[in-house]
C-alpha cells in the first residue's frame, strides 16, 4: 500500500449513491463512556469550538478562534479520507477565510506539478470548460469532484479584475507521474531549440510512461537517472538563451519541470525497489517551499493533502515533518477527523465506490471521545488542551485515530492507528457524520 494517493491508476469509477447520515440516523447503539473517558469528554467540551458546517459560502464568524493560523507562512490542511465532501468543502471554506482575512495567495495541492499548470491558467482567467479539463487532465479521481470544481471556480471569480500581485494561485506539489512534465518541457523547448526538444522526446521515452512500466532492472533505473542528469544539464547550458527569449520566471518554471521529472524517477524507483525513507514527501515539501518563493517573497500558502502527509510525525518523513523542521511554528497543521458516515474509496477488486461506516468508534480512540462531545461538528486547538494533565498524559500514550486513504477494505478497525494528536497537529476539525465527495 503506497502512501497518500494510491496506485494503480485508471480505475473505473463505480459510485453507489446514498445520502449523508446524521448522528441520529446511525442505528448502532452508543455504548456508555467509562469514568475516565467522561472526564476527558467534559474537558474537551470546555475548549472545543462548534462550527456551523462546511458550506464554503457561509460567514466566517465561527472561525474567529482560528485567526492565529493567519500568522503562519504555510498552513497544512489534511483529510481523514480522500473522498469526503465535508473535508473538501471545509478546506475550501478555510482557504477562503485565509485569503480574505489573512492575505494567503496559494493553494498547493497533493497533485502533479505539471498537471496543475492547466488549472493555474484557468483560475487566472484562461478560457475552457473546467469540468472537461478536470476529467481529461487530472490524474487522480480524488480531486475530480464537484467540491474541487467549486473551489477552482471561486478562485477564478476572486481573481477577476485583480492585479497580478493580488491574484491567488493553484499549483500541485506531487511528483509521481512525469508524463505532463516531460510533454511540457518538449513543447517549451521547441520554441528555443527544436533539435533539443526532439532529443528530449527520444531520451524520455521510458520516463514519460512511468509508473505504467514495471519490472525495470537495476541497470534500467541507472539509465533513467542518467537521462534526467542529461536533461537538467542540457537545460542549464541553454539557460541564458531561454531567459533572454522569455523571462527569468519562465526559466525557473522550466527548471522546476525538469526537477519534478527527476523527483518522479526517484519516487517510482523507491516504489519498485524500496530502500527505506519517503522521498515523495521530502519532494512535496521542497516543491511547496519553492512555489512560495517562485510566486513572490514568502507567499502565504495553504497545502491540501491527506492527514498522513501534512502531520508532524517525526518518526517517519512526512511533508509536514519536513516543513515543521524547516519552518517551526511558521508551519501550522490542521487535521481532519470523523467517526461515521459516507466517503469514497477504492475497494480491493471492486473499484471505486462509496462506503458507509455505522459502527461505534473504536473503544479507547480519540474518535470515540469526539463522537460523545457536546457539539456534533467542531474544531479544537490542541494547545487549549495543554493545561489539562490527564489529556496530555493520555495523548502521550498514542491512542488510536481513524485515517483512511484512497483504498478501503471494509474493516474499519484496521484503519485506526496510534497517534499523538498534540504532537502531530495544531488544530483538529471534526465532523461526526460525513457525506461522500461528489464525482463530476
Amino acid at each position: 500500500m503506497k502512501y497518500g494517493i494510491y496506485f494503480p491508476l485508471g480505475i473505473i469509477a463505480l459510485l453507489f449513491l446514498g445520502s449523508a447520515c446524521k448522528k441520529e440516523d446511525i442505528i448502532d447503539p452508543i455504548p456508555s463512556l467509562t469514568a475516565a473517558e467522561q472526564v476527558r469528554v467534559d474537558e474537551l467540551d470546555k475548549v472545543l469550538v462548534p462550527i456551523d458546517g462546511s458550506n464554503p459560502d457561509a460567514p466566517f464568524t465561527d472561525l474567529d478562534s482560528l485567526a492565529f493560523l493567519g500568522d503562519a507562512y504555510i498552513v497544512g490542511m489534511g483529510e481523514a479520507t480522500h473522498g469526503t465532501s465535508d473535508f473538501f468543502q471545509m478546506k475550501d471554506r478555510l482557504f477562503r477565510y485565509l485569503v480574505e482575512n489573512h492575505g494567503f495567495k496559494l493553494f498547493a495541492f497533493e497533485a502533479d506539478f505539471a498537471e496543475s499548470l492547466f488549472f493555474e491558467a484557468y483560475v487566472l482567467g484562461a478560457e475552457g470548460n473546467l469540468s472537461e479539463l478536470m476529467t481529461e487532465k487530472m490524474h487522480f479521481w480524488t480531486w475530480q469532484t464537484q467540491e474541487v470544481l467549486e473551489l477552482l471556480n471561486w478562485m477564478r471569480t476572486y481573481n477577476e479584475g485583480k492585479s497580478p500581485e493580488e491574484q491567488i494561485h493553484y499549483f500541485g506539489i506531487d511528483c509521481q507521474i512525469p508524463i505532463y512534465n516531460v510533454d511540457m518541457l518538449i513543447e517549451k523547448m521547441e520554441l528555443f531549440d527544436p533539435v533539443f526538444a526532439d532529443s528530449i522526446s527520444q531520451r524520455m521515452t521510458v520516463i514519460r510512461v512511468l509508473p505504467e512500466l514495471s519490472g525495470l532492472s537495476a541497470d534500467d533505473w541507472i539509465t533513467q537517472t542518467e537521462n534526467v542528469t542529461w536533461l537538467k544539464s542540457e537545460i542549464e547550458s541553454r539557460a541564458a538563451v531561454i531567459e533572454a527569449a522569455s523571462s527569468a520566471s519562465e526559466l525557473e518554471l522550466i527548471r522546476r519541470l525538469a526537477r519534478v521529472v527527476e523527483q518522479c524517477v526517484d519516487v517510482q524507483h523507491s516504489y519498485a525497489i524500496p530502500s527505506g525513507g519517503n522521498p515523495r514527501d521530502e519532494y512535496m515539501a521542497e516543491n511547496t517551499i519553492w512555489l512560495a518563493d517562485y510566486l513572490g517573497s514568502e507567499t502565504k500558502t495553504a497545502v491540501w493533502a491527506h492527514n498522513l502527509h501534512v502531520n508532524n510525525n517525526s518518526n517517519w518523513t512526512t511533508l509536514g515533518s519536513e516543513l515543521r523542521s524547516t519552518m517551526g511554528s511558521d508551519y501550522q497543521i490542521v487535521g481532519f477527523a470523523f467517526s461515521q458516515g459516507w466517503f469514497r474509496a477504492v475497494q480491493y477488486n471492486k473499484g471505486l465506490k462509496s462506503h458507509f461506516i455505522s459502527q461505534e468508534p473504536l473503544t479507547g480512540s480519540y474518535n470515540k471521545l469526539f463522537h460523545h462531545a457536546a457539539a456534533e461538528n467542531f474544531y479544537l486547538r490542541m494547545a487549549d488542551l495543554e493545561p489539562n494533565a490527564d489529556w496530555q498524559s493520555w495523548m502521550a500514550g498514542s491512542p488510536k485515530f481513524l485515517n483512511i486513504g484512497s483504498v478501503y477494505d471494509g474493516n474499519t478497525i484496521s484503519y485506526y492507528s496510534p497517534t499523538n494528536l498534540g504532537l502531530y497537529y495544531d488544530v483538529i476539525i471534526y465532523f461526526d457524520s460525513t457525506d461522500f465527495a461528489k464525482e463530476l
